[in-house]
């Protein structure tokens, strides 16, 4: 094996990528430093007193070596060794061997073990299990002194059946929250839903309540009899996970597709089985504690619900995402803290804080990525003069969404249907009881929900003229007089690259003021941004997609509210080598060849100008 072929810079073929992540089933080492591989390629150069580097390689200080190739010849030396001994169970030599961390030379000696290790590699965990079934000393107790006691214990089992059980033993000693990721519904479909009833639901609601089948193998054949083969085994390990090993305590981190975070939650029930509902008919309560989309990459995570509680960076990379808006929330805010943000210009500020304080309902309208979700949140935090997220409420509408959902109406408990009060109605309320301050209702997608459905008797009572108490009404369900107060903002956003959206209901032109969102490649602030990465390549990517969008303004079946917004290239990863190509490859091809759906030598002319840069 080479130095390359060894060692680990997001190269899939590489020893190192595979031992760490393409074996993630025989258990993670995935995350922590990258000193674990004793010698590796790195990103950027590292500032750190253990190692020493060339142009492209750091390895150990202890080595004592002068170039890669040396160190590498110390490190190939223990993987061979750590393997022999491993195939011919001389354990307790790998213990003395301590080229390598700990955690990566029990994993490669688990791999050429022939299944004569378990394959858990922390120590804190072996010694959980050691103690568990009666080990003395466990402190004291050598890696192999611990892996022949706990695979004394093993039996008749199959070694992989064996490691199933450990795991539930290892989870029902933990005191500590196991961490999930959990995607509610293809594409986030069920989010909402999420939130106004406060639970997780999980579908393939064919094979009906899971608490009926009474192993994995019966989950994976009734799964197969409904045609899940394709995805089948990770499909069962979600339904599995989510029936028996999820406990009350533990922390949701809810998705949407593979690039966005939505909301962090807390399990507040066993599972249930809810036959009243029209879908997603498998439940758990939770409580979701924070609300906000997040742009991080996810792609390593296809399962609808994933265990990553071992994967410590990732969760603290996760739970930073709601730590730092709470940390600001308490912040000022200025209109240079907003057009510093914001990327459109001064002047298109003045006229949109206008409008929405003449109006008091605003529509943002423009193409994807231009900031329209950002922007609403940013405006309602200008008007209020600080960041108070507890002054704003958010509510994305779909074709099924209903005045019962917004404002009131009866909803299954369990045992009948009790009266619920919506999430407009509630706000209105708090909004009612504060009224020296202002309110912000946030609405995304609102051309995408009949509004006289879903406002029902209030659509009336949004306009301007209309609000306060002197025009309250009766509601249909509480037979109670309610009004929407003059307090309160509604800012909406509205995709006009939606070709299945055309035709906008006359009800929202009416009561509400539309302003256009273009991209802010050119704003002060974008500018400002674009200065501070020092990036040739990324400059190169903007001047063309800035040369793009004037080929789709002048594209009589497109036109300007189909050009590329400037959001997709914000908020750089720090050290996400490949973050401008999967931008390019994974947001804008898959756009453009839906925009030239019935042109695609264009499409992929425009692609190929765009790839073309990357690879310069």
């Amino acid at each position: 094996m080479s130095l390359e072929k060894y060692s680990n810079l997001n190269r899939e073929d590489s020893f190192c990528y595979w031992l760490e992540r393409r074996t993630e089933a025989l258990g993670s080492i995935w995350g922590g430093s990258s000193y674990k591989f004793g010698i590796y390629r790195y990103k950027e150069k590292p500032n750190d007193t253990r190692v020493v580097s060339d142009d492209q390689y750091a390895w150990y200080k202890k080595y004592l070596k002068e170039t890669a190739e040396e160190a590498f010849q110390i490190v190939l030396s223990s993987v061979v060794s750590i393997a022999t001994n491993a195939r011919n169970g001389d354990f307790e030599k790998i213990e003395k061997d301590d080229t390598l961390g700990d955690v990566y030379k029990w994993k490669i000696a688990f791999m050429y073990s022939h299944g004569q290790l378990v394959p858990i590699f922390k120590r804190q965990l072996l010694e959980k299990l050691a103690a568990h079934f009666g080990m003395e000393h466990v402190k004291n107790a050598s890696y192999a002194d611990m892996q022949h006691f706990i695979m004394d214990q093993k039996g008749d089992k199959t070694l992989f059946e064996y490691y199933d059980d450990l795991q539930e033993i290892l989870n029902a000693n933990n005191e500590e929250p196991a961490y999930w990721l959990f995607s509610p519904g293809e594409n986030g479909c069920q989010w909402q839903r999420c939130l106004d009833e406060g639970v997780m639901c999980l579908g393939w609601d064919e094979i009906g309540d899971y608490r009926q089948y009474k192993s994995d193998k019966e989950f994976l054949e009734v799964l197969n009899e409904h045609g899940q083969k394709k995805n089948a085994r990770n499909d069962k390990c979600a339904i599995s996970d989510f029936v028996n090993k999820m406990k009350i305590g533990d922390v949701i981190f809810a998705r949407r597709g593979l690039l966005k975070i939505v909301g962090r939650g807390i399990v507040k029930s066993d599972y249930y089985y809810d036959e009243t509902a029209e879908e997603y008919k498998n439940l758990r309560k939770v409580e979701w504690t924070e609300i906000g989309e997040y742009d991080i990459p996810l792609k390593g995570y296809l399962k609808t619900l994933t265990n990553i509680s071992e994967k410590e960076h990732f969760i603290k990379e996760l739970n930073a995402l709601f730590v730092k808006e709470e940390i600001i929330e308490s912040q000022g805010y200025t209109e240079k803290d907003f057009l510093d943000e914001v990327y459109i210009g001064k002047d298109d500020l003045s006229s949109l804080r206008a409008l929405l304080k003449t109006k008091k309902n605003v529509i943002l309208q423009g193409a994807p990525g231009v900031g329209k979700t950002f922007s609403a949140r940013r405006l309602a935090y200008l008007v209020m003069g600080e960041k108070d997220t507890e002054r704003i409420a958010f509510v994305q509408f779909h074709q099924n969404y209903t005045y019962e959902d917004f404002i009131m109406g009866y909803k299954p408990d369990g045992e009948g249907f009790q009266l619920r009060e919506g999430i407009f109605y509630k706000f209105c309320r708090k909004a009612q009881s504060d009224p020296e301050r202002a309110y912000f209702f946030i609405i995304d997608e609102i051309n995408r929900g009949n509004l006289s459905k879903i406002f029902g008797e209030l659509l009336m009572l949004i306009e301007k003229s209309y609000r306060g108490k002197e025009h309250a009404v009766r509601l249909a369900y509480s037979d109670e007089e309610f009004y929407v107060p003059e307090n309160l903002y509604i800012i909406g956003m509205m995709n006009t690259a939606d070709r299945s959206l055309a035709m906008i209901d006359y009800a929202l032109r009416r009561r509400f003021s539309f302003f256009d969102m273009n991209p802010g490649f050119n704003s002060d602030g974008f500018r400002k941004y674009q200065s501070s990465l020092k990036n040739e390549r990324f400059d190169n990517i903007i001047n063309a997609i800035k040369q793009l969008n004037e080929v789709i303004r002048e594209d009589d079946s497109l036109g300007s509210g189909f050009c590329i917004g400037h959001s997709y290239f914000c908020n750089k990863p720090a050290d996400d080598k490949y973050w401008l190509s999967n931008i390019i490859m994974y947001d804008i091809k898959p756009m453009l060849e839906e925009y030239w759906f019935d042109n695609k030598e264009e499409s992929k002319n425009q692609i190929e100008k765009l790839k073309k840069l990357l690879d310069d």
